[in-house]
């Protein structure tokens, strides 16, 4: 169990770094046994490397590394085993991550729309009612910024009815922005149905009529759409180190008086930097 984890948190971390046509040997990861004699040894093979299976009845460290790490651990003396089980599990993993796109469900979640079905949910709601909801471009996802055939176009789904926007000029703009944390799979469900909501009960509820005759709603529906096409794939059981580095950016909100955000951590990149390039931001 410890091991697929660490499997797939690795799977995580090497795609991030993106898609490598080519990689040099000495980069090329493999999952590794490492026999230690004592608690020095220990701590010394530990400081190395970001996280560790360690045995302690059997003095072993599980852990992937490099090829460069490889040849280092042997240069000062250690035991170095190459699980090429584990290890061409981890191949397999990579591989399936550059088709970034190619998962059409979520395994053992069939009730969450995945990325392209979010995306494809936005799309018929600005066509069915283009009154009230309308689709546009925030920029390319990390991975598609860095590989054109990656990653995703992020999108965001813009909702009020535009029928009112003359007699109501300054609408507060709500923003809101869901799958920041690419595992919690119900966050993008939940804001996809609610603007579900808000476009078809308009007209006949009231709240929701309200609701879009006097307010704008921003919904970024997959604010993390490469993480979270991660996790569809099933690699759920482990957060890669960037994450938390990534939440701890914080949105200048002071410079965006009118919206109010909704978030479970930080946005990414491209859509903090479009939100602060657009104050405030308008349908």
């Amino acid at each position: 169990m410890f091991k697929q984890l660490a499997l797939l948190a690795l799977a995580c971390v090497t795609s991030l770094a993106g898609a490598a046509s080519t990689v040099a040997p000495e980069d090329q990861v493999s999952f590794v046994t490492v026999k230690y004699r004592d608690a020095a040894e220990l701590q010394a093979i530990a400081a190395q490397f970001q996280h560790v299976i360690v045995d302690k009845k059997l003095k072993s460290v599980s852990t992937e590394a490099a090829g460069r790490d490889i040849a280092a651990l042997r240069g000062a003396g250690l035991s170095v085993n190459v699980d090429t089980v584990a290890t061409a599990k981890l191949r397999s993993i990579e591989e399936a991550l550059t088709r970034t796109g190619s998962l059409k469900s979520i395994p053992g979640y069939a009730c969450y729309r995945t990325v392209e079905e979010t995306h494809s949910t936005m799309v018929t709601l600005a066509t069915s009612y283009p009154n009230l909801a309308q689709v546009s471009d925030l920029g390319p996802s990390f991975e598609k910024s860095r590989n054109s055939a990656l990653g995703y176009t992020m999108k965001v789904l813009k909702l009020t009815n535009a029928a009112t926007n003359a007699s109501i000029p300054d609408k507060p703009n709500m923003v809101l922005l869901s799958a920041i944390h690419a595992r919690e799979y119900t966050t993008a469900e939940l804001m996809t149905r609610f603007g579900e909501w808000l476009v078809q009960n308009h007209g006949t509820d009231p709240e929701a009529t309200w609701l879009l005759d006097n307010y704008r709603f921003h919904l970024v529906l997959q604010a993390n759409p490469d993480g979270r096409k991660k996790a569809e794939t099933g690699l759920s059981g482990a957060r890669t180190p960037t994450t938390r580095s990534a939440a701890a950016a914080a949105v200048p909100t002071a410079s965006i008086s009118t919206a109010i955000f909704l978030t479970t951590g930080a946005p990414s990149p491209v859509v903090r930097a479009r939100i602060r390039a657009s104050t405030p931001i308008v349908a």
